[in-house]
């Protein structure tokens, strides 16, 4: 499975990952559904964060949609 991401599908139970394999958690709370995003390592392409149900943000587009968020509260 080198160089595949892994499925974090919530449900898909056939994947043979768990949390750990995927990343580290994030102090992120993920914008979409408020579940823990994780950090990916992408290695030279930088990081991007995805959360259990399948969400993917760049740094990028968290922090703009984070600063969206305050913006409205």
């Amino acid at each position: 499975m080198e160089g595949e991401t892994p499925t974090i599908m919530e449900g898909d139970e056939d994947t043979g990952h768990d949390n750990a394999d995927i990343g580290e958690p994030s102090e992120w709370p993920c914008p979409d559904c408020g579940g823990v995003l994780w950090t990916i390592d992408d290695g030279a392409e930088g990081f991007h964060f995805r959360c259990r149900v399948g969400h993917a943000w760049g740094v990028e587009s968290l922090v703009a949609e984070q600063g969206s968020a305050v913006e409205v509260a």
